[in-house]
């Protein structure tokens, strides 16, 4: 009988199929890096479920994995995110924090679960998408701000990060018996963060979504 990771892992088709029926509709940049993101994702889960069975050491793929991540998320971001101050500083963060993942992979010690990286990507993303809501909630718009595909995948990606941030940032410290007691809450995250971009994918395709109208702009 499928467990919950079972469904963690292929929730990730949830936006795959989203895509692939509404296909005609989808024509937004965001909506194509979700995709990229959705299919890396599943490929990299199953991988990981089929080399834990053959005690293969699966960290290395944790390592490339949130580096790839990392950068898919600034990418949806950098796309949504208005500010262009903002986005100067984002860049410059993202290209120091993706330097540093690829030292730790260079480096090839692959004994531990890269909490540190983890952490600190979960930080920037939160704190950014936190900005996007502040960026909506200062500026006049002639939508609600739920109605816009942009708001969704944002609260996709923050109940996803500020779930597991903790579970992160100690996973490399916690024996592995307790480490499966925890797992779970990955798990709940990453089906609720697929089912939220698969929300988000169909709002973007319907004809009343409009690119939200500020009467000032930075």
């Amino acid at each position: 009988m499928p467990g919950l990771s079972d469904f963690s892992v292929y929730s990730a088709l949830l936006p795959i199929l989203a895509v692939l029926f509404l296909h005609k509709k989808v024509n937004k940049w965001p909506i194509w890096v979700i995709l990229i993101y959705s299919i890396y994702s599943f490929l990299n889960d199953l991988s990981i479920l089929y080399l834990a069975k053959t005690n293969t050491n699966i960290k290395i793929l944790l390592y490339y994995y949130t580096l790839i991540e990392y950068l898919l998320f600034t990418i949806l971001l950098l796309l949504i995110i208005r500010s262009k101050f903002f986005k100067k500083i984002f860049i410059f963060i993202s290209i120091s924090f993706a330097c540093f993942c690829v030292y730790w992979i260079l480096i090839g010690n692959f004994t531990r679960f890269d909490s540190l990286q983890t952490s600190i990507e979960c930080i920037i993303i939160i704190i950014t998408c936190l900005f996007y809501l502040y960026e909506q909630l200062t500026k006049p718009q002639v939508e609600f701000i739920h109605s816009n595909y942009k708001f969704w995948i944002v609260i996709s990606l923050l109940i996803y990060l500020a779930g597991v941030f903790f579970l992160f940032a100690y996973a490399a410290d916690l024996p592995k018996k307790e480490n499966e007691k925890y797992w779970p809450i990955l798990h709940i995250c990453n089906i609720i963060k697929n089912l939220l971009f698969a929300v988000a994918i169909y709002i973007s395709s319907r004809p009343e979504d409009i690119e939200e109208t500020y009467y000032s702009q930075s």
